[in-house]
């Protein structure tokens, strides 16, 4: 998990990185971006 978080960063906005962090996590699998060991991004 990505710890870099600013000294005042409220609750809604811990909860938003995370969710985005999953969300991105989940897409990549879902579209098969990752493939014999190499990520793919698509623009």
């Amino acid at each position: 998990m990505i710890k870099h978080l600013p000294d005042n960063a409220s609750n809604t906005f811990i909860r938003l990185r995370n969710s985005l962090i999953s969300a991105t996590g989940k897409a990549i699998g879902d579209y098969n971006m990752i493939e014999d060991g190499i990520l793919f991004w698509f623009a």
